[in-house]
């Protein structure tokens, strides 16, 4: 997985000109609209995740959100499996995005 910072993820949107207002009332587009622009980076940190491996839980103040490059991860809401992520996708966002605790574990 690729580990994109809190602080990271602010400068660039602040140094892109793009309003990330949380009062814009389309939140699917939003959200859209920040995973196309962090799949354009570069220099972003790698990790390597083991199986079992908890990356957030839930609850917790969002410090990151990763892009998978390979493997599955599984994203869970009370202990329940509500999602399961590929490679390419993006998970962790909602929270960095809205500002708000996780959401989910995974």
């Amino acid at each position: 997985a690729i580990e994109i910072s809190r602080s990271y993820f602010e400068k660039y949107v602040a140094s892109s000109g793009l309003s990330m207002d949380l009062k814009e009332k389309d939140k699917t587009r939003k959200r859209n609209r920040a995973k196309t622009i962090l799949r354009l980076q570069n220099n972003l940190k790698s990790l390597t995740l083991h199986e079992g491996f908890t990356v957030f839980r839930e609850g917790e103040e969002a410090n990151a959100l990763y892009i998978l490059e390979s493997g599955l991860v599984n994203v869970f809401v009370d202990e329940k499996k509500v999602f399961e992520c590929k490679p390419g996708d993006i998970f962790g966002e909602h929270s960095m995005i809205m500002g708000r605790p996780r959401n989910t574990s995974a």
